[in-house]
């Protein structure tokens, strides 16, 4: 666990709590939630790569105007449905959530 928690991705994290919740009250999240967060976890990626952070002007832009807006609410809704689900899951196993760090 001290492993996963200092090394591993968010992903991974997250495919780890996502199994233990399934495995102990046979709970799943939405497999279009999923969807939602990795598409939000590549767009953060892009934005905050080494490569882009170096040579802005080599890259195009990521988003317009009229994108911003839709990507921000769909990031709302995500984390807010993400978490209420979470929520759900440890009340449900009778466990708080805490955010702890591994070292």
């Amino acid at each position: 666990m001290a492993v996963l928690l200092r090394k591993a991705g968010f992903a991974k994290k997250r495919d780890y709590v996502l199994a233990a919740i399934s495995r102990r009250i046979g709970e799943h999240l939405e497999v279009d939630l999923i969807k939602d967060i990795d598409r939000l976890m590549l767009f953060r990626n892009r934005v905050l790569h080494m490569s882009y952070q170096v040579r802005p002007n080599k890259y195009k832009t990521l988003l317009n105007t009229g994108q911003v807006a839709p990507l921000a609410k769909l990031a709302s809704d995500t984390a807010r449905n993400y978490l209420d689900f979470l929520s759900f899951a440890f009340d449900e196993m009778q466990l708080p959530i805490r955010a702890m760090r591994p070292y």
